[in-house]
């Protein structure tokens, strides 16, 4: 996470720029709402998915072969050229073997966007250091680099003085005090949730005793994300301006019924980005906002979702359309914080578990909408 936010933010030029005294404050891209790939989603890409998501990044997930868990799609590795160039950064954490060696070769390289960041926080061989030095050296890429090829990188070899490339010495995984996270800590905490033994806090804090002095295991999250994914049979233009347009949600959300007295209103633009929706219904409708941030036609819509009633809450939410051998890989998301009231509430129940619940519904509505337009 410190490379990713250290290269989107330029910190080593800031670094630079102070032994100089050099006052340089252009502006620099931001880590949240880039599109992330996971290409790896062992232990070590699930520790940094759950990092990643607070900073309201769109992540999509690698894995050797495709699947599915509670929270959507998982791709294969046979996507991997399809992914590419959709994301702004990639990160890459697979074991290295036979498989995976150079797998960040030229043609890796190739297909991501113009001014995308690498980060390799697997094995120096799992990239070819020559392909990756031609495409940084041209100002093309970026990359962030905790492990290289040779390793240690000679100091006379050029990766050190590219611009655009940042490298620490193979230091990503230390860490002071760190609990493993299959050791006997934590399955003792494991056990003690469990049992009801945690903490009056309750996902503020847990502690486990380890050889006789408590420490942290882990922290409740202080925010939380709602994704469901479905395959809708249908090309991403049928699909996108059902989304894109608030008119049409009359037709598919699962909010829309709840409240038959519910008021509405739309505002700004007709559609896409500035486009906006308010509502204000009975307890359960709640009262908020919709507007449209940023709209790529058939490929993403991304909304400032705001809750007035019944507490004040702002939830950033994005949908995706990702064509797909059957159809679209519609994704909805939604992220939050939980403070004030509700981080109350959230010691109670699970967001997820209510929200999600609604998604899965209106991803279907979404569905039968659009194949009953076809028809």
């Amino acid at each position: 996470m410190g490379m990713m936010v250290a290269s989107q933010r330029g910190i080593p030029d800031f670094v630079r720029n102070q032994d100089s005294g050099t006052w340089d404050n252009s502006q620099r891209p931001s880590l949240a709402d880039r599109r992330v790939l996971l290409v790896g989603y062992g232990g070590v890409g699930k520790a940094i998915e759950a990092r990643l998501l607070p900073f309201e990044t769109e992540v999509t997930r690698m894995a050797s072969r495709a699947r599915q868990d509670a929270h959507g799609t998982i791709h294969g590795i046979d996507s991997l050229y399809e992914q590419l160039p959709l994301h702004e950064v990639v990160v890459v954490s697979v074991p290295l073997s036979e498989q995976t060696e150079q797998l960040v070769d030229a043609k890796f390289l190739a297909a991501m966007p113009d001014g995308a960041l690498l980060v390799n926080v697997a094995r120096g061989p799992v990239a070819d250091t020559g392909a990756l030095l031609a495409e940084t050296s041209t100002g093309r890429l970026r990359a962030a680099l905790d492990v290289t090829d040779p390793e240690p990188l000679p100091a006379d070899h050029p990766l050190w003085t590219t611009p655009g490339v940042l490298i620490t010495p193979h230091v990503g995984g230390a860490r002071l005090g760190h609990v493993p996270p299959d050791g006997p800590a934590a399955q003792e905490a494991d056990r003690a949730a469990a049992r009801g033994q945690a903490t009056r806090e309750r996902g503020h804090l847990l502690r486990v005793l380890n050889s006789g002095s408590p420490r942290p295991y882990a922290v409740a999250m202080s925010t939380f994300e709602v994704r469901r994914s479905t395959v809708i049979p249908a090309a991403p233009e049928e699909i996108f301006p059902l989304v894109n347009n608030f008119h049409e949600w009359t037709a598919w959300s699962p909010w829309e019924t709840i409240d038959p007295g519910m008021s509405r209103r739309y505002f700004g633009s007709a559609s896409g980005t500035g486009a906006g929706y308010g509502w204000s219904g009975n307890r359960k409708a709640g009262s908020g906002t919709m507007e449209i941030a940023e709209s790529v036609p058939a490929s993403l819509v991304r909304i400032r979702l705001q809750f007035t009633k019944p507490f004040k809450a702002l939830n950033p939410t994005t949908f995706t359309f990702t064509p797909v051998d059957t159809g679209t890989e519609v994704t909805w998301r939604m992220t939050g914080e939980n403070k004030g009231l509700g981080r109350v509430f959230a010691l109670f129940m699970n967001m997820d578990k209510m929200v999600g619940a609604d998604f899965e519904r209106g991803l279907a509505a979404l569905a039968s909408t659009v194949t009953a337009r076809k028809s």
